[in-house]
């Protein structure tokens, strides 16, 4: 998660991960600046995630890309497992936008808020 997080601000604005063995499941949430850089945040998370596909092969992985305008969060794209290489899915994501109000207990909003509280 360390080596996801050294991209904040740079490729991404945030990531967040959870290593869910009990159900044998990593999951990853990916905040972008905006829907157009998706595809090449994708490029660095399959770059990042590479040693842990090799070591954790048995663990399904999951990646979810969003992005947050004004008072709407934007979902741009959910991969799992082998879509996450697929060049396929590479060219498509962000071609289908769903949005939705911002919610107080959205992942990201709630990391924000106390990383604000805690300075």
């Amino acid at each position: 998660m360390a080596n996801l997080q050294s991209h904040d601000g740079v490729d991404w604005k945030m990531a967040l991960g959870e290593l869910q063995l009990h159900f044998n499941e990593a999951c990853f949430w990916i905040l972008v600046d905006k829907a157009e850089s998706s595809g090449q945040s994708l490029i660095v998370f399959r770059e990042q995630i590479k040693g842990f596909k090799n070591k954790w092969d048995t663990v399904k992985c999951t990646v979810s890309f969003s992005a947050i305008e004004e008072n709407e969060k934007l979902f741009i794209e959910y991969l799992e497992g082998d879509e996450i290489y697929d060049e396929e899915k590479l060219k498509e994501i962000g071609s289908r936008i769903d949005r939705e109000p911002l919610r107080d207990d959205d992942i990201f909003v709630s990391v924000m808020n106390r990383n604000a509280t805690s300075l």
